[in-house]
């Protein structure tokens, strides 16, 4: 997988030969627009060692997979990872 800055982003030559842009580079601007880390909400339990896990698997061409069933707090867990990588 490529790094997020690094090569075309989307099939969007047509923007990018009409104007001084490189390829892709309107998707990119689009998506830091829209892609937020969600806020953790106050009072969450702090699990320093779990985020640190989480925020050490954060590597380029990485893949962090999270598995439990539903209620576990997976998505909890990684924002907070996230959180934690800043």
């Amino acid at each position: 997988m490529k790094p997020f800055n690094d090569g075309c982003a989307a099939n969007d030559e047509f923007q990018s030969a009409n104007s001084n842009m490189q390829r892709g580079e309107l998707v990119r601007d689009l998506l830091r627009q829209r892609l937020q880390i969600p806020l953790l909400p106050v009072g969450s339990l702090k699990r320093p060692v779990l985020d640190q896990l989480i925020a050490e698997a954060l590597i380029p061409r990485g893949v962090l997979f999270v598995e439990a069933p539903c209620g576990y707090g997976k998505s909890h867990a990684v924002t907070a990872g996230l959180h934690a990588a800043d």
